[in-house]
């Protein structure tokens, strides 16, 4: 097997840039599907955010460029890139989507919903097919990273999404949200995770919805439904203006704002590609999803946590693929194994005593023999000790606890 990754985000590309490489779910599911005809390539996954793009290969005899894979699907020219997208191998390409998933990639640091963009990735790339053994393995292992690093470290002064964020930067400008009338494009997740954010800090929420039908349509409480086309009153009527939708489309244009018979004080886009054209910010303060971050250095104990807990999960899936790469051998190991011991003399004496008790225990001693025999001049006392620690405790210790410090290999 051969793992490897191609991706960028937001500290590496700017989002005009980004954008440009954004695929919505169908479009992503048709790349899958696409790829994985190639018979070299076993698995792929896409995961596709507001602030990144990374494409992961399980492939078999040679390592495919995902980075041309995405090009060619996005239709965009690879010199436009260059030193923007990073390439990752084996345990790098591991390592790195457990700390994505732990969300020390992201514009927010540790942020809550990285750990569902994951998963929701992984999902997506089984809906079409996508999914191999080792993808399945190292997307799970990257989720269960980030719940163990979101329910154990907690990085102080940090907002748990980028609609907190959001909210947070509005706070500053206006001094209090209590009573400010707020209007929210797009009621998809974000859109409504944005709604709920600003009604929580008092606002008058209104939401867009493309038609409404009682019981329906999801509004979140305490929200005002109100229909996409007749936004432009809505816009004027409000103080902040939200837009975060998958449209093809600019949901406000400049025209748009022009024509207003009184403008908002600011606008958030939290969309990727851009719901907000270019120039609008000309008129109105208008943020966009980079202007939407926080930093935090490595130096933050809390932070540093966070970068162990995502090692030791890379860890973990490397040595599970090294296993799962020994079991043909380890199948012939066992067969070979068993007829040396079978037809040994010592176990043919045995056997015509028919004493079950020694036959086992002469058995277990033998096979044990031959393997030490056979691997002596490559293997270590340590590693002999480590093998019987295992042995004894079952796979309760981790890998780090076993060897005391962090084990790296590559494939």
């Amino acid at each position: 097997m051969k793992l490897v990754m191609s991706g960028t985000d937001f500290r590496n590309t700017p989002l005009a840039l980004r954008e440009k490489l954004s695929l919505g779910t169908e479009e992503i599911k048709a790349m899958i599907k696409d790829v994985c005809r190639d018979e070299n390539i076993l698995g792929c996954a896409v995961v596709s955010t507001c602030n990144r793009i990374e494409i992961y290969l399980s492939c078999d005899e040679y390592f495919a460029d995902p980075a041309e894979l995405l090009f060619k699907r996005c239709g965009e020219k690879k010199e436009d890139y260059i030193g923007k997208l990073k390439t990752r191998y084996g345990f790098d390409a591991a390592r790195h989507l457990s700390e994505v998933a732990c969300g020390l990639h992201s514009a927010i640091i540790c942020e809550e919903q990285i750990v569902t963009q994951i998963n929701e990735a992984a999902a997506l790339s089984r809906e079409a097919g996508g999914m191999d053994a080792v993808l399945n393995t190292l997307f799970r292992n990257a989720v269960s990273s980030g719940k163990r690093a979101l329910t154990e470290c907690k990085v102080s002064a940090v907002p748990p999404s980028a609609a907190a964020r959001m909210a947070d930067m509005a706070e500053i400008m206006f001094g209090d949200l209590r009573g400010k009338k707020a209007l929210v494009i797009g009621s998809g997740k974000m859109g409504c995770l944005t709604s709920e954010t600003l009604i929580k800090r008092g606002c008058d929420v209104k939401i867009t919805i493309r038609s409404y039908r009682s019981g329906e349509s999801h509004i979140p409480r305490g929200a005002v439904p109100v229909e996409y086309a007749a936004r432009a009153a809505s816009i004027s009527e409000s103080d902040i203006v939200v837009s975060a939708t998958r449209s093809p489309h600019f949901t406000i244009t400049v025209n748009d704002v022009m024509a207003l018979p009184r403008k908002p004080m600011c606008i958030f886009d939290l969309a990727v590609p851009r719901d907000i054209e270019p120039g609008v910010n000309d008129i109105i303060k208008c943020f966009d999803i980079d202007d939407i971050y926080t930093e935090k250095t490595g130096i933050d104990p809390e932070v540093k946590a966070v970068y162990s807990i995502a090692e030791e999960y890379a860890e973990d899936f490397m040595q599970w693929e090294k296993f799962r790469s020994m079991l043909p051998v380890i199948e012939d190991i066992k067969s070979t194994v068993g007829e040396r011991v079978i037809n040994s003399h010592e176990f043919a004496d045995i056997k015509v005593r028919e004493d079950p008790e020694l036959i086992a225990k002469t058995a277990a001693e033998k096979t044990a023999d031959l393997i030490i025999k056979a691997i002596r001049e490559s293997i270590s006392m340590d590693e002999l000790n480590i093998c019987l620690k295992r042995i004894k405790n079952g796979s309760r210790f981790s890998r780090r606890e076993l060897y005391g410090q962090r084990g790296e290999t590559d494939i």
